[in-house]
């Protein structure tokens, strides 16, 4: 799963893009304009910035043999499976 969010990433990069870009010609202002492109990395940044920071805590997580921090993964994963709001259905 965490292999997967590189493409979805880029998907939504994509996505950002076209709706930065139609809104610049809908506003009459040139598409290369520095005013959309900023926004378009703005947005992007926040976006990616936390989605990169979970999937790096995520990796951390269980690429760990601490024993402390297997038993909490552990027991958090049981709660979470447990708890119905927390699954997607």
């Amino acid at each position: 799963p965490m292999a997967g969010q590189g493409v979805n990433m880029g998907f939504a990069d994509v996505q950002c893009l076209v709706e930065i870009l139609e809104r610049a010609v809908r506003d009459g202002a040139d598409f290369s304009s520095l005013t959309y492109l900023v926004d378009y990395e703005r947005q992007r940044q926040i976006q990616s910035l936390t989605r990169l920071l979970s999937i790096d805590s995520l990796n951390r997580l269980y690429s760990t043999s601490f024993s402390p921090l297997v038993a909490l993964r552990s027991v958090g994963l049981s709660f979470v499976n447990e708890f119905s709001p927390f699954k997607v259905r």
